[in-house]
């Protein structure tokens, strides 16, 4: 019987580090892009005896688009040969706008790519440059187009919230644009400031400031009002789609489905266990292919239904109680009852999610629930 699984493939190669950015990924390094396409599919031989039926795909980085198109299509025509590719496969490919261009773009169509999200971050050119990205608000447009024109009819755009010194008009400016586009799907992710990053340590010596608390919250529920008035479901916390146009990926990884990583710092949840390829270029490149390199942990049953809430309560149809065995429900109810009369959680039918008051201190409420467990 066949399994069915999602995989992601880390393409971690960049022209430059963004300011704000402390993920895994590599500038100057395209010289090991050969080697590192190699031990791409070396790591998915691993899986060729495992009858596995792939749902969705999901190409990020770094920056997917920043290298030769070839390595898309490589990986993908290695899944076609190898694995089910199911018909309806979402297949997604992370793009910067100054490194996609009509050509790339039509060439990952001709490779069955059929949604791009593109890291816009915002169309505010002053918020660019401060956050050092590398394209401007006319070359997001222009990447948007580009994508279009190529035949990409599921577009996706991930926008960003907190940048230092943006204002309610600013972020309202971005997302009004991203309408205006036709976008599909628009990921708003707020800031997170990570110690040693530029951006950090320019918010630390008061170079540039960020919004208060109250603020930030304030223009996270204007954006929601504005995108559920255009047309765009929230679905998760930082998610918002057209009907249709949720990302399938991304809800695999939520609702804790098995998923394979492949790449430099991949991560994978599959037959029980939470696993991870080696963080460092070389070492992921000469080491070991398979156990013998990864990061591995056995997931124990209080580790499945910690991550089962806090993972489904991003989700705002939330978590259904009825796939917690009884002893758990049971932990779980005295605390349950108490968010609900607070207004924080709402319980609709086995359902239980997060309210719109609840979102805002999600945190919290997450580490309330799984203290009992």
């Amino acid at each position: 019987m066949s399994k069915e699984i999602s995989l992601y493939v880390h393409v971690p190669y960049c022209r430059r580090k963004c300011h704000y950015c402390d993920f895994v990924s590599y500038v100057g390094r395209e010289d090991t892009l050969s080697a590192y396409r190699n031990r791409l599919l070396l790591e998915l031989e691993q899986y060729k005896n495992d009858s596995l039926t792939v749902k969705t795909v999901f190409f990020g980085g770094g920056t997917p688009s920043q290298v030769d198109e070839s390595l898309i299509g490589d990986v993908l025509e290695y899944v076609r040969q190898n694995f089910v590719l199911a018909d309806d496969a979402e297949i997604t490919v992370e793009c910067n706008p100054c490194s996609a261009d009509i050509k790339k773009l039509t060439d990952y169509k001709s490779f069955g790519v059929n949604r791009i999200s593109i890291g816009v971050q915002s169309f505010n050119d002053n918020e660019l440059e401060l956050i050092g990205r590398l394209h401007n608000s006319d070359k997001a447009i222009e990447c948007v187009k580009s994508a279009r024109a190529a035949g990409f009819e599921n577009i996706s755009v991930d926008l960003m919230q907190g940048i230092p010194c943006q204002t309610m008009e600013s972020l309202m400016h971005s997302i009004k644009t991203a309408i205006a586009l036709g976008i599909d799907h628009i990921s708003l992710y707020s800031l997170i400031l990570e110690e040693g990053t530029p951006l950090y340590n320019m918010v630390e010596s008061g170079k540039v400031k960020v919004a208060d608390e109250d603020t930030d919250r304030s223009m996270y529920h204007y954006a929601c009002q504005m995108l559920e008035n255009s047309g765009y479901l929230q679905y998760e916390i930082s998610n918002f789609a057209k009907k249709g146009f949720e990302s399938r990926h991304n809800i695999a990884y939520w609702v804790r489905r098995d998923y394979v990583g492949i790449g430099c710092a991949a991560h994978s949840l599959y037959n029980g266990e939470r696993y991870s390829d080696p963080t460092a270029l070389e070492e992921y490149l000469c080491g070991d292919i398979g156990k013998n390199s990864q990061s591995r942990e056995t997931l124990s049953h209080t580790d499945v239904l910690e991550e089962t809430v806090m993972l489904g309560l991003r989700m705002n149809k939330g978590i259904d109680l009825c796939s917690f065995d009884d002893e758990s429900l049971n932990k779980m109810t005295p605390t349950l009852e108490k968010l609900i009369k607070a207004g924080l959680c709402a319980k609709i039918g086995t359902r239980l999610c997060a309210t719109e008051r609840g979102r805002d201190v999600l945190d919290s409420i997450i580490v309330d629930i799984i203290s009992v467990f």
